[in-house]
Parts: structure tokens; sequence; C-alpha cells
């Protein structure tokens, strides 16, 4: 995906305007601010992390950003580029709660097969009770993801299918907000 690039081609732009929910004017100032803080064009795996340090304070950011940069890092060259970031961005700010859950989920997937297993989906929440601050506990998440297994999983099945595990959870999301 390259690097060094001060200022986007046509090209470039068609493309995230088509993998992005951003209006041009918001990818210019995205990219006005990605370049100000990466000048090379590109982000490093350390830069990356010192984003998120920034982004949530109080959390354990480490196992979250190291997997989302691998995530990210579409062509693996070990850093993130524009493109890559600010598809990235869209999902993160103007995905719908159904397509961040989603995402989240695609994160963790390891082997990309669309399910959930138990060491993943416990990975899943550890990263996210880390990330939001909270104290992560081997066996207290182990314990919810055996409620979640048991609450989404039929006995023959391998893993959680994501779609299973989006839909459940935004369930319980909509539930909790209600009045």
């Amino acid at each position: 995906m390259g690097h060094k690039s001060s200022k986007l081609s046509e090209k470039k732009m068609k493309l995230i305007l088509s993998q992005t929910k951003f209006t041009e004017q918001e990818i210019l100032n995205w990219h006005r601010g990605f370049l100000v803080d990466c000048p090379t064009g590109a982000l490093s795996r350390s830069e990356f992390s010192t984003i998120y340090s920034i982004m949530f304070p109080n959390g354990d950011i480490s196992t979250f950003t190291q997997v989302l940069f691998d995530r990210t890092d579409i062509n693996n060259d070990g850093h993130i580029c524009f493109v890559e970031f600010i598809s990235t961005m869209s999902v993160m700010a103007r995905g719908s709660l159904h397509e961040r859950l989603t995402w989240l989920c695609e994160i963790f997937d390891q082997n990309g097969d669309g399910i959930l297993d138990k060491s993943e989906l416990i990975d899943l929440i550890k990263a996210m009770v880390a990330l939001t601050g909270g104290k992560v506990c081997q066996e207290a998440a182990n314990d919810k993801a055996n409620e979640i297994w048991k609450s989404l999983k039929k006995e023959s099945e391998i893993g959680i299918p994501m779609e299973d595990f989006v839909k459940a959870t935004k369930a319980r999301t909509l539930l909790k907000s209600q009045p």
C-alpha cells in the first residue's frame, strides 16, 4: 500500500470513498492529520499503540492493538498506510452497531473461518475488558466465555458463528439501553 504520499491521488480518493462512510472533505481532513502524526505516510506498530493509549488512557491496550494492528495491516508490510487506517476508522466512527460488532469478531477470528472458537472468544473478552480499564482475570474471562458459549452454541457446533454472536450481542446491548 506504499508510504510517503503527501497528496491523495484521484484513484486513492475514489477507492477510499467507495470503502468508507466519509465524505471527500472528511477524508482530506483525516489525511492531513494522518500526515502530521505520520510524516512518512505510514503508522508503525508503536505509533499505532501510542494513538490507542491516548484514546483509552485507563485501559491496557496491548492485546487489542496487537491484534488490531495485524488485521489493519492488510498487506503485512509492518506499517499501516492511510488507506488501511481510514478503512478501520470508518467502521469505528461511522459503522452501525452490527458493522462494529462484525468487525470486532473478524479481528479476533484468527483463522478467518467466520466462527469464534472458545479461545478466540476468551481473547476477545479479555481484550475488551482490558481496553476499558477493567481488571482481566483469566477465570472471569473463562466464566463469561462459558456463559456466552452455552447460550449461543448448539452441542454439535465447534464454535459460535460470528453472525449469531453479533445478533445476540446486539439484542443484549439494545435491552440494556432500554429505560
